[in-house]
């Protein structure tokens, strides 16, 4: 079986991200600050600051980093991670960059959107020697 290949969307401002084609499909997404609509996306790119995943809706999962990023409640660590060590930055400056594979629901779709993660994240630290700022693990 052939995989689908991995391209991100453009980078579109965080106030968009409920305009996006892919937001009630499950994928792997990018929030970084300082980006430009226009800007290629670079996965490991240093102003990058989290690298997500879900197998839910994407828009589902950016609710609750937005609802954690602001303090109204947990159960996302990159949005806890956010309101801690991004030094005040607002959420109005943050970019995002999703994807999400066309496949099927399923075991496969799922597994591949975890491994595709992980390996965003491997090959971010490889560059920088260390987890994007809002990455706990």
């Amino acid at each position: 079986m052939k995989l689908p290949k991995v391209t991100f969307d453009n980078w579109s401002p965080w106030a968009d991200r409920d305009r996006l084609a892919c937001r009630g499909s499950p994928g792997v997404y990018l929030l970084a600050f300082d980006m430009s609509p226009n800007e290629d996306v670079l996965v490991t790119d240093e102003r990058i600051i989290y690298i997500g995943q879900t197998c839910a809706s994407l828009q589902q999962r950016w609710r609750q980093f937005q609802r954690a990023a602001s303090g109204a409640e947990g159960g996302h660590s990159g949005g806890e991670s956010f309101r801690e060590r991004c030094n005040g930055r607002s959420l109005a400056e943050l970019y995002l960059a999703p994807w999400a594979p066309p496949m099927n629901p399923g075991a496969l779709r799922d597994a591949y959107i975890k491994f595709v993660e992980r390996q965003l994240i491997l090959d971010w630290v490889i560059e920088h020697d260390r987890l994007p700022r809002c990455n706990t693990s």
